[in-house]
């Protein structure tokens, strides 16, 4: 499994033509994944068939998990989105689950419904989560050790990373917690990909 940090996201205009569209995400499917798409699972139900023309196919969507929302939203989307063609790769938020196996079953769920390879890794924020109850550790480094994606077909996660503290954390927290993600997946065979320069020894 090979975990790679995502540096950026970007954004388009409302009204961004199609044919400007299909020539900026076109370097996705040839140029490592140069650009991607993030879409809401909502915002896949609406747009339905729209997404399939204003998409090249084979093209990257990100599917966040979001606050508050069943993770069957989710899955529901990674399942249209394949089925037009796309590469569908749902975010998974560790600690909008109370325990790790309610997230385990998750998984399950979703890769029982369709084959996805690839998924970003993140925590989520405590505040947010549905659950005041969660046992989930502090980062998304449980996931990485207890080999859950592994078991369920996932061939690549990605895990973003914060340019500021968060929550009360300092910067040596954050670049800590990535440090301890880096550890944790490389004797499993394991790489990484575009690991910042704050983290070479």
């Amino acid at each position: 499994m090979v975990a790679a940090f995502v540096s950026a996201a970007v954004l388009f205009p409302r009204r961004f033509g199609r044919e400007q569209l299909h020539r900026t995400c076109s370097t996705s499917t040839t140029d490592s994944m140069r650009v991607s798409v993030e879409l809401t699972p909502k915002m896949i139900k609406k747009a339905g068939e729209k997404v399939r023309h204003l998409l090249p196919k084979g093209m990257s969507v990100f599917i966040p998990h979001l606050a508050n929302a069943p993770y069957s939203e989710v899955i529901d989307a990674t399942v249209e989105l394949a089925n037009m063609g796309m590469n569908p790769v749902p975010h998974f938020a560790t600690r909008r689950f109370r325990t790790v196996e309610e997230a385990a079953d998750a998984l399950r769920d979703l890769t029982r419904r369709i084959s996805v390879e690839q998924a970003l890794l993140i925590s989520g924020d405590y505040q947010v989560t549905p659950s005041s109850s969660s046992s989930m550790r502090s980062s998304s480094t449980e996931f990485i050790s207890s080999m859950l994606m592994q078991r369920n077909g996932f061939k690549s996660v990605f895990m973003s990373a914060f340019p500021q503290p968060r929550q009360g954390n300092s910067k040596d927290d954050e670049l800590e917690a990535l440090r301890e993600k880096v550890c944790m997946s490389a004797p499993k065979g394991s790489s990484s990909l575009g690991r910042p320069k704050e983290l070479e020894p």
